[in-house]
């Protein structure tokens, strides 16, 4: 009933699903860059605090007094400064790209007019792109979507993005902070071994890099999931609303609307490792598929069911009214 499966498989939308995957990955490189960081700074910190034999050859006055004490501090604030002012711009830019090349595929597939206030930060975005992936990206959306009208389809789409990645960003939040805990115990432990209270100072310094690290992806996770909820409880809303209704118009404005807020959270979202995404990956996607799933059987329960209903009313009206004439 719409053209959704065959607007989303054309080679212009498939290119620019593989350059929106392309630039995320860009991004992710750079996230890995800080993790990377990151565990310098704590192995440094770990063999500063445990004064680990493997520095044995370094006499230990300097190993104790003049390496560690000195170097992981101002180490771990050069990294804080690199990630601040250069790592995150980069990690950013990326990411507004992404959700930009994102924006101009959907608005495409669901046959929506194209926004023209949303204008990027960046002069252009360049296709850099491996043609070969496109098969890879093919029937983004589920094909049962296309089995309703656009306008509807519309809708179930966003539901579908929004599930996907609520659901993912919860779980890569949890993984997340169960391995933040972990850390945080041996860092308490490690800092249980400094010698005294100017160590202990030093020690903190040293960790400044891995705790504004956290700080600012606990921030943006939180973030995240927040306006995503936000987002999800306003697509059931609307939907909720044109089901109890009847009235599929109050979808076409609204859909819009969710667009819209689609776009700007994903220009603020935060990532999930590609390793993490693969592992669960398939039980995301079932999950998926029962809320689209579901959905459709809802709006033919509610609309369909009722025209015909209604047709057969009106065709029984007809009959009696043909037979009064005769």
């Amino acid at each position: 009933m719409s053209n959704l499966s065959i607007n989303q498989n054309s080679k212009e939308n498939l290119s620019r699903r593989v350059a929106c995957k392309e630039l995320y990955s860009h991004a992710k490189k750079w996230l890995y860059v800080e993790v990377g960081l990151g565990v310098i700074v704590g192995v440094m910190y770990i063999i500063y605090t445990f004064s680990n034999p493997l520095f044995s050859c370094i006499q230990s006055n300097i190993n104790q007094y003049w390496l560690f004490p000195l170097i992981t501090p101002i180490i771990s604030i050069i990294f804080t400064l690199i990630d601040n002012y250069i790592i995150s711009s980069k990690i950013k830019i990326n990411i507004e790209k992404a959700a930009y090349v994102q924006e101009i595929f959907d608005r495409n597939v669901l046959e929506l007019p194209v926004n023209k206030m949303m204008i990027p930060s960046f002069e252009s975005v360049i296709f850099v792109m491996n043609k070969d992936k496109l098969s890879e990206f093919k029937d983004w959306y589920d094909v049962k979507i296309s089995s309703v009208p656009i306008e509807v389809g519309r809708v179930i789409a966003q539901k579908s993005n929004c599930i996907w990645d609520n659901n993912l960003k919860n779980d890569f939040s949890n993984t997340l902070g169960i391995v933040v805990l972990i850390l945080f115990v041996l860092l308490i432990i490690a800092q249980c071994h400094t010698y005294d209270f100017k160590s202990f100072i030093l020690g903190a310094i040293s960790l400044l890099y891995n705790a504004n690290l956290f700080l600012k992806y606990r921030k943006a996770h939180i973030s995240s999931k927040n306006e995503g909820i936000k987002l999800n409880n306003n697509i059931n809303d609307v939907w909720n609303s044109t089901m109890k209704s009847k009235d599929i118009n109050i979808l076409v404005e609204a859909s819009k609307d969710i667009q819209t807020q689609i776009f700007y959270h994903r220009t603020n979202t935060s990532l999930v490792p590609d390793i993490f995404y693969k592992i669960h990956r398939n039980e995301h996607q079932d999950i998926t598929e029962t809320y689209i799933d579901n959905m459709i059987n809802e709006y033919k329960t509610n609309f369909l069911y009722n025209e015909t209903t209604h047709n057969r009313i009106e065709n029984g009206k007809n009959l009696k009214i043909n037979d009064e004439a005769k």
